[in-house]
């Protein structure tokens, strides 16, 4: 019925303090929710992956900035973005020949309507949804930018690495 039901809720704190992982801290946090972890190995073990996932890409920006200096990895980024955004939109630009729209109701019965409009920009329009709701079924910012990515990343089948390229030319209402 809440979101808490659905797992531990942890305000925001921090994983690595002045360079020293908490985990200590964290394992406490996992365990002592009202809803604690049925798994705080694996969800310690998941937190590390990510922190090692980030710590390789940092050693290897460091590397290349090294290497290739920072201007020059700065600028084939920037035009990495752009090619990303370009491709994006012009394999969209081929899909969509007119407006779209779809409605879906979740489990609870709360709606979920969006409309979508190719434009200069693909606007993702989901005015008409259902208000946030005191049950689980609510989206964040980040959870819904993340779908958009992923179906972006499907629908095009574009051969373009993962970068924020993606979104550029999308406006979420």
């Amino acid at each position: 019925q809440t979101l808490i039901e659905e797992g531990v809720v942890i305000e925001p704190t921090h994983i690595v303090k002045s360079g020293k992982a908490q985990w200590d801290h964290i394992k406490d946090l996992l365990a002592s929710a009202t809803y604690p972890s049925r798994s705080i190995e694996e969800n310690i073990a998941d937190l590390e992956a990510s922190l090692a996932s980030i710590n390789a890409g940092q050693t290897n920006l460091i590397e290349l900035c090294k290497k290739f200096g920072v201007n020059k990895v700065s600028t084939y980024m920037t035009k990495l973005r752009a090619k990303t955004s370009d491709e994006i939109f012009r394999i969209l630009g081929q899909m969509i020949t007119g407006p779209l729209e779809a409605e879906e109701l979740l489990d609870d019965g709360s709606k979920i309507k969006v409309s979508i409009r190719l434009n200069e920009s693909l606007i993702i329009d989901f005015t008409g949804t259902s208000p946030t709701n005191k049950n689980n079924m609510n989206a964040t910012p980040a959870i819904v930018n993340g779908a958009v990515i992923y179906v972006l990343r499907v629908i095009t089948q574009a051969q373009v690495p993962l970068n924020e390229g993606i979104m550029d030319k999308v406006e979420l209402i």
